[in-house]
């Protein structure tokens, strides 16, 4: 499990989420916060140990085809979780691994300060990479 004092911080667009979330978290054991944040616009400057970016990338590229690389050179996270869908919604595989695996491997080309570790773990539904600095 996780350490006493491990904080937990939830950031979306949603206000809606987020309002559900932050006062679901005492009940479950979690500290931390819940909050409305629009990653279009800005990244949180809060230093964490870990952060979750599932399928969030390929959503947010659909409006800003540069926020993958400002999201990963802009995170105050040591290891980093992105992931991306293996297959369609209505279940269908398409190529979707191999494609997102080359624009994956496309974005952290074009990042100046790429000091990652990459490791990728391959789901039925999801495509995952850990980077660890």
């Amino acid at each position: 499990g996780l350490a006493a004092d491990t904080r937990y911080y939830a950031c979306d667009v949603n206000n809606e989420q987020m309002a559900f979330l932050q006062p679901a978290l005492p009940l479950l054991g979690v500290t931390g916060e819940a909050f409305v944040y629009d990653l279009l616009q800005d990244v949180p400057q809060q230093p964490v140990d870990v952060a979750f970016l599932f399928k969030t990338i390929p959503c947010l590229e659909q409006v800003d085809k540069q926020i993958g690389a400002r999201l990963l050179t802009a995170l105050h996270a040591s290891t980093i979780f992105v992931s991306f869908p293996a297959q369609s919604l209505g279940g269908r595989h398409k190529g979707m691994v191999d494609a997102y695996s080359s624009h994956f491997a496309d974005l952290l080309d074009t990042i100046t300060q790429n000091r990652w570790q990459v490791e990728s773990f391959t789901f039925a539904t999801e495509l995952v990479f850990r980077l660890m600095r």
